[in-house]
């Protein structure tokens, strides 16, 4: 389903399911965080970590299935729609509007990021402050920041450089931001008569992917807006063909990319040499370090390409999922907060009395609803 924003004559395409995607890519990122602490087996395969009786855990860190605790797949999938609503808004400027309102898109976008980041930022570190000296620093959580080097790095550092004194997770912000000026500079020449530009567009990926492999996903996202912007008439002939074969077959088509994209989202981040199947990467993974970061985001474009050749998408569209979507910034930013701050002493207090089964369960869901409350928060106050 879509819907029309703005006004003139360049309305915007408002794609409602990747708000319910969203919602769920930030939930899936905070459950990565949870399991990781709880049931780090999931995520290294080692057998001294398990924390199961039967071992499933340390199975999960080579399965398919890992795709629903995996985060850096979910990561991806969030740039990836990030560069297709940035490309998107481009490539449907008028040409004699197109400078004038693409400074406005450039502009408004570190602000927009920052705002939220800082307080985020801020309310870390006073909570490392005020904990240790009521001495109730559980995890002695330290920072080396003064006032002054918290301004510095939160306004300036973390922005242009992998930075984690902020936050942790605040490691990948740099790319969240040149991630939208490298797609905004990909989309500005992309026209109907560039009929070549999606080849060049692949033939991108490596160079960019040499730069920071996330990149890949920012340049995949933008050929994956050319085609549902420009190639409209090129989809629909396929389609025409493929229902004259059998009517079901883009439907086949649509679930086959989704679980071909969960199958790669499913590849373990942690795990160096899985044994199972997924081991036939291996003539790619031995030449890339760190090449889980590429097939997650070939996997995001693959999970995307096939929820756009759906008809519908109710689960995406529905009315909860739509609203995880509208707090799924907030979710990103502050989950990393509850889980440090109160998960780890709540799972330590409880897991005696509960097992660690019983405690995840029960300290999963009072998090969820910290994390939900401080999101709704945020957009009261108009942060994101």
């Amino acid at each position: 389903m879509e819907r029309q924003e703005g006004s003139g004559k360049t309305p915007t395409k408002h794609i409602l399911w990747l708000d319910g995607l969203k919602g769920l890519s930030a939930l899936l990122i905070f459950t990565h965080h949870f399991l990781l602490a709880f049931y780090p087996a999931i995520y290294f395969g080692t057998d001294r970590e398990s924390a199961t009786p039967l071992g499933w855990d340390t199975a999960l860190a080579t399965h398919p299935l890992g795709v629903f605790t995996g985060g850096n797949f979910w990561l991806c999938v969030f740039m990836v729609i990030s560069a297709y609503i940035y490309a998107s808004r481009v490539m449907r400027l008028k040409q004699e509007t197109c400078r004038e309102k693409l400074g406005g898109i450039i502009l408004m976008r570190y602000p927009r990021l920052l705002l939220p980041v800082f307080v985020t930022g801020v309310l870390n570190w006073c909570l490392i402050k005020g904990l240790t000296v009521l001495g109730l620093n559980y995890i002695h959580k330290t920072t080396e920041l003064s006032p002054l080097g918290l301004i510095l790095h939160s306004v300036v550092i973390q922005w242009i450089t992998p930075d984690t004194l902020v936050m942790g997770p605040f490691w990948m912000l740099h790319l969240f931001l040149f991630g939208t000026f490298l797609t905004i500079l990909l989309a500005i020449p992309d026209r109907r008569e560039y009929r070549f530009y999606p080849l060049l567009l692949l033939c991108l990926t490596y160079p960019l992917g040499c730069m920071d492999r996330y990149y890949v996903g920012y340049v995949l996202g933008v050929l994956l807006a050319d085609l549902t912007c420009f190639r409209q008439e090129e989809i629909g002939f396929c389609k025409m063909k493929l229902e004259a074969i059998n009517k079901h077959l883009p439907l086949a088509a649509a679930i086959l990319l989704i679980i071909a994209g969960l199958y790669l989202g499913g590849y373990p981040s942690y795990v160096q040499e899985p044994a199972n199947f997924y081991r036939h990467f291996g003539f790619y993974v031995h030449r890339v370090t760190e090449a889980y970061e590429v097939i997650h985001c070939v996997g995001a474009v693959f999970l995307l390409s096939g929820l756009f050749l759906l008809a519908s998408h109710p689960f995406l569209e529905s009315r909860l999922m739509l609203w995880l979507g509208s707090l799924s910034f907030p979710i990103f930013l502050t989950h990393i907060l509850w889980l440090e701050y109160l998960g780890y002493p709540l799972r330590d207090f409880l897991k005696p009395y509960l097992g660690s089964g019983g405690s995840a369960f029960f300290t999963w869901w009072i998090l969820l609803c910290g994390i939900l409350c401080t999101g709704m928060l945020y957009r009261k106050l108009k942060l994101t």
